[in-house]
């Protein structure tokens, strides 16, 4: 049952999976939950599950400056052609 609900993902989505929730929840981070979700971040970074572009990619999504986004990797400035 857990399993359908919510699929297991691989540590290499993770990034992308920041990037998403970040832009899909950016109202209630950039409010409520900003320091929460920063740290949360932090913590990813420390054990080496993000890189810190990733982190700033996410930050700049809940600050709503996201006006050159990448369709496939949802990366805020992205020139160069990624791969999903």
């Amino acid at each position: 049952f857990i399993e359908k609900m919510r699929p297991i993902m691989s540590d290499r989505a993770l990034p992308q999976l920041c990037r998403r929730f970040a832009l899909e929840h950016a109202a209630s981070l950039v409010s409520k939950l900003r320091e929460a979700f920063v740290e949360h971040l932090a913590t990813l970074w420390d054990f080496n599950l993000i890189h810190i572009d990733d982190v700033e990619d996410c930050i700049i999504l809940i600050d709503g400056d996201s006006n050159h986004l990448c369709l496939t990797c949802c990366r805020p400035l992205h020139l160069a052609p990624c791969t999903p």
